[in-house]
């Protein structure tokens, strides 16, 4: 019910659905409105000791609680979300770190190697704006003009632009203007 009247319209609906699926599974298939939230803790200690990072655990835990809060909001289930006591595992922030201009040289290099014509400037453009590889990959002739690349359509639903030297505009615009897209 959740993934036809709401899942469905998620960015990524696939992924999403495929996840709270596993959980249940591992779960054994509960019955919801018996569903216990020692039953959900239990097996995420368990996925913790098997090597699960608690980002994941936590991920699946939100993902989980919104199923059953678009579920109750929608009045398709007359019982309170069982897992809206459970507290995500509090996670330590990782300090952001960055490749040097060696290791940035020795990536270049390998990409040059490959045998796929985009890759390099897909590369180039990740390194070159912080951006995501799919965003990267996204880009189109239409998205990179006046030495700046256009993201839409972002992780974070926000379109941003962002400047590009001309080292990277000029032979970027010419790939796509002739390929069109990655």
């Amino acid at each position: 019910i959740w993934y036809d009247s709401h899942g469905q319209h998620l960015k990524a609906e696939k992924s999403r659905k495929a996840a709270v699926t596993f959980a249940a599974e591992r779960l054994s298939n509960p019955i919801a409105r018996a569903l216990k939230p020692a039953d959900f803790t239990a097996d995420r200690s368990q996925r913790i000791k098997d090597g699960i990072s608690a980002k994941t655990c936590n991920n699946v835990l939100g993902y989980l609680n919104a199923v059953f809060n678009e579920l109750e909001r929608t009045g398709e289930i007359d019982y309170p979300n069982p897992l809206k006591s459970i507290r995500p595992i509090k996670l330590t922030e990782i300090a952001p770190s960055w490749l040097s201009n060696d290791e940035m040289n020795t990536l270049l290099d390998a990409v040059e190697e490959d045998n796929n014509p985009h890759l390099p400037f897909i590369v180039r453009v990740c390194l070159a704006t912080g951006a995501r590889w799919g965003e990267a990959a996204s880009l189109t002739d239409k998205t990179v003009r006046n030495s700046q690349v256009h993201f839409t359509d972002t992780k974070s639903k926000r379109n941003r632009s962002i400047p590009i030297d001309a080292s990277l505009y000029k032979p970027l615009k010419h790939h796509l203007s002739k390929h069109g897209r990655f």
